[in-house]
């Protein structure tokens, strides 16, 4: 590599390590700010962020950006309350009617329902999720593939692509994961792309269940995007344990949402 180009990339790096170091708390950093704070032109620090977006590393939001949590993957997700999505899976599985196409979102406790598909001859099985497509290729079930840009820590496929393949679709049954949900505001998503993907499955639907274990229940937003819920959208879950995961459920009950609790074992 000449050294030219080595000297750039080192700089790129620096500007990285010290646009991290700025992030580090939990509240927006401005874009002037950061530009200010390191001597660059903005359209820099946009490049930047833009890259360290990519990587999974900052939240872009407007005007600025936000650090993004330590989120562990998907691998590391799916040894997480393993029995109670199992459970939740179980009951979800009940839901599916013969003959339906049916959208399985990213999300651990939706593979779970998948694995429970997959030997279904009578079912249209369509995903973008990695986890599920790996339960799902020893089955029997005819799978739709949705492409789209890889987000491995995620086990997703998302983008533009993805999105104009969903809204080709008319599933009978959409099952959705998530990383919270608040009564209020609805499922809360690490970005803007997944967001936008949440909001569009649900509109193209012709019902929706959200599945998610008791322990994303009642607990503080981690992300700053929200994907709303109308209040036909279903919720399968454990039996909480906590007083605020009971205090949501209760609200989305009272908002309307079918909730569904799955008994222990």
């Amino acid at each position: 590599m000449p050294e030219r180009n080595r000297t750039r990339r080192s700089a790129t790096q620096d500007r990285h390590r010290r646009l991290l170091d700025l992030l580090a708390g939990d509240t927006l950093v401005e874009i002037p700010h950061l530009a200010a704070t390191l001597g660059v032109s903005e359209s820099t620090v946009r490049r930047d962020l833009a890259d360290l977006e990519r990587n999974g590393q900052v939240v872009r939001v407007l005007g600025g950006a936000l650090s993004r949590p330590n989120d562990p993957s998907w691998h590391q997700k799916d040894q997480l309350n393993a029995g109670a999505k199992l459970r939740i899976g179980i009951k979800a599985a009940t839901l599916v009617p013969p003959s339906s196409l049916v959208f399985l979102d990213a999300g651990t406790t939706v593979a779970k329902l998948a694995g429970l598909l997959a030997a279904r001859t009578d079912v249209t099985l369509a995903t973008l999720s990695l986890p599920s497509l790996m339960a799902l290729a020893e089955g029997s079930a005819e799978v739709l593939v949705l492409g789209g840009r890889l987000h491995p820590r995620g086990g997703r496929l998302l983008g533009s692509l993805t999105s104009q393949q969903l809204s080709h679709l008319a599933p009978d049954v959409a099952f959705l994961g998530a990383d919270s949900v608040d009564p209020v505001r609805g499922l809360n998503c690490p970005d803007l792309e997944l967001q936008v993907m949440k909001s569009l499955i649900i509109e193209v639907s012709r019902a929706s269940w959200v599945l998610l274990d008791s322990s994303k229940l009642g607990g503080r937003h981690r992300h700053p995007y929200f994907a709303p819920l109308p209040p036909s959208v279903g919720l399968i879950t454990d039996a909480p344990a906590s007083p605020a995961a009971r205090d949501t459920l209760e609200a989305l009950s009272s908002a309307g949402h079918p909730v569904i609790e799955v008994p222990a074992s």
